[in-house]
């Protein structure tokens, strides 16, 4: 199937050469590109090459041309006649979308059967067999009130945990979508749509209208690539999978656990009464914050009774300290001399503990592990903070700590020993941690993370391959230079007073400054320059004016007009209906456009976002994986 070439005078075009009627689906309120975005190729023709089409010349040649219109309008006609009987009552012109959508005979009530890339390949014998193979399963509460980079954040700390422990992850089997470009009765006819408030437990919807409280339940396979995942991480079932390994009927645990709220799953004792199975599911809980571990067969040890508190750090595991050097501690250094420059802080990073003991007069050598282990404390291993902050847990930044080696809690040395059917992490460890929600004791651990992380987590082959085509699409529009991506995020942002500017305006011109900034780094230094998707060719240098990519839940139409007379593009601007159609009916819900977004910008030569917004993480971690220069982007705070 050849790709339709983009007609911004046109989004309800058919495929050039397909004949397929797809009319494009645009986004809420989108409107039609302005007169500014027309231009380097895309404009219609005016002025005299207009008029050198418009004339015909001599009589003999408009009479050749009547005569061959007649004869090639018989033949379509024929051609009309018998694809219309073929074809019966359909048409290659779709006049209503949503209707087209709904109309479609080859609907199936499986939503799964609109992901390809996921296949259920394995029997309920080789799931057996997969969990058989380590300790039992892995699982823990999912954060569903936010949006899908934090509920992906918590899946790669999922999938790291279960590894530590040797244990089958157990994920959820969808995720909830916020938005829908359609009518709940479109939107509902390909997921199940919810109260966003009833199914997650939270009361920020409750003020709105009923219409902007509803939510959809979206597999997750649309978000992830499972089938590429269990190629290299392996270890992990999602939720319905364990129903079936286990002979349990969904409906049992009710609509928090099939959320991904998985804490209900761990009350669940299989075949109490039933005997329909000898077992009994046996649980081992570590709980956030409050409460004492528990465990159905033993307790845990009491002074661990939380994840972190503030007395401990949680780390992968704890392992056999580096070797003590005594020799090497410089003279006069203590422990307490450490304690001092910690102050209340349990964990410090290793530069700023450097430089403070130097200025104390005590030269630390470049590899101070011995040093540090003769004296009770340990070198660990994470990412630094974005932005000053923990919203973006990306990584980027790899930094060395260090912490009291008393003070170390590791979650292998509380788990692995653990017989329990199923181990259990309750309550919230997500927010405002480092990625992971452990420190590492090795490098090596660290690495691990990072694979699973930005080689392991991967979309769908479909948005990758839409989001090259529309970086294709962005250097035409810039005769082959390469082009520059922001991310505006707006909507609940505003609400909360967390947007970089109150005034849109003064947002949109922030960003276009230092996207400009950009312009020019990459103009002084070409060989941060990214080569073409594909080959071993670099675009042709930015340049200052060119058009520029936009990801916004911005839905003010004054607004998206006056980005695009600013030269901005947006998803609504650039996708074909062909695109559209490669996406499928899941492409309807905005989470999943969102994430084909964040792919899209993850191509810009350079790249503005926000580190309050998990969606600039999401680009972050897709450069880093294509191996995009750290300087051609700007994570931004206030």
């Amino acid at each position: 199937m050849s790709r339709s070439t983009i007609n911004v005078n046109n989004y309800d075009q058919q495929d050039e050469e397909t004949g397929e009627g797809y009319a494009m689906l645009p986004n809420a309120n989108s409107s039609q590109p302005s007169d500014s975005f027309r231009r380097d190729g895309y404009a219609p023709l005016s002025g005299a090459a207009a008029q050198s089409n418009s004339k015909w010349g001599n009589k003999r040649k408009a009479a050749i041309f009547v005569g061959l219109s007649f004869v090639f309008g018989f033949l379509i006609h024929i051609a009309y006649t018998f694809a219309t009987d073929f074809r019966g009552k359909s048409t290659s012109t779709v006049s209503d979308p949503a209707k087209a959508i709904l109309e479609n005979e080859n609907l199936s009530s499986d939503p799964m059967s609109f992901v390809s890339g996921h296949s259920k390949s394995k029997s309920k014998q080789e799931l057996k067999e997969l969990v058989d193979s380590g300790n039992g399963y892995f699982v823990r509460d999912y954060s569903v009130w936010l949006g899908w980079n934090n509920v992906r954040y918590i899946i790669e700390t999922t999938l790291l945990h279960a590894q530590i422990l040797n244990r089958t992850a157990v994920l959820p089997g969808y995720v909830y979508a916020r938005a829908c470009e359609f009518d709940q009765a479109t939107c509902g006819a390909f997921a199940e749509q919810v109260n966003r408030g009833k199914a997650t437990g939270m009361t920020e919807w409750d003020e709105l209208p009923e219409a902007e409280q509803q939510g959809w339940k979206i597999p997750l396979a649309a978000m992830i690539d499972l089938d590429h995942l269990s190629q290299t991480y392996k270890n992990f079932i999602t939720l319905d999978e364990y129903f079936e390994i286990e002979d349990l009927e969904p409906g049992l645990m009710g609509e928090s656990a099939l959320s991904g709220c998985i804490s209900s799953l761990t009350r669940t004792k299989r075949a109490m009464d039933s005997g329909s199975s000898s077992t009994t599911t046996k649980t081992a809980t570590i709980k956030s914050r409050t409460g004492e571990r528990q465990s159905d067969e033993r307790s845990l040890a009491d002074n661990t009774s939380q994840w972190d508190p503030k007395e401990i750090v949680r780390v992968d595991r704890v392992g056999e300290p580096p070797q003590a050097d005594a020799k090497a501690v410089p003279s006069g250094l203590t422990a307490h001399d450490i304690e001092e420059v910690f102050g209340d802080e349990t964990v410090r990073d290793w530069p700023y503990l450097r430089v403070a003991l130097q200025a104390r007069g005590f030269k630390m050598p470049d590899d101070p592990a011995g040093v540090l282990a003769a004296l009770g404390y340990r070198l660990l291993y994470t990412w630094d903070q974005i932005g000053g902050m923990d919203f973006l847990k990306s990584p980027v930044n790899p930094v060395t700590q260090v912490a009291k080696e008393s003070t170390l809690r590791g979650l292998y040395e509380d788990g692995h020993e653990q017989k329990a059917n199923i181990f259990h992490i309750e309550g919230e460890i997500h927010l405002y941690r480092r990625p992971g929600s452990v420190r590492f004791t090795s490098p090596d651990a660290r690495e691990n993370f990072k694979k699973i992380i930005l080689q392991d987590m991967k979309p769908l082959p479909r948005l990758y391959q839409v989001a090259t085509v529309v970086d294709e699409r962005m250097r035409e529009m810039n005769a082959g230079r390469a082009w520059t991506a922001a991310h505006i995020r707006r909507g609940d942002f505003e609400s909360h007073g967390w947007a970089m500017e109150a005034n849109f305006d003064d947002h949109l011109n922030r960003v276009i400054t230092h996207l400009n900034t950009g312009v020019d780094i990459i103009n002084k230094q070409p060989k941060y320059l990214h080569k073409i998707p594909g080959s071993d060719r670099v675009p042709g240098l930015p340049q200052k004016g060119d058009h520029f990519y936009i990801g916004t839940d911005e839905r003010n139409t004054t607004n998206l007009e006056h980005i695009r007379r600013q030269g901005g593009v947006l998803l609504s601007d650039i996708l074909t209906p062909t695109d559209r159609d490669e996406i499928g009916p899941m492409g309807l819900y905005t989470d999943v456009l969102a994430l084909l977004d964040q792919l899209i910008m993850a191509h810009g030569a350079y790249f503005y976002g926000h580190a309050l917004s998990s969606v600039a993480g999401g680009v972050v971690n897709f450069r880093t994986a294509e191996g995009y220069d750290e300087k051609c982007a700007l994570i931004d705070s206030f």
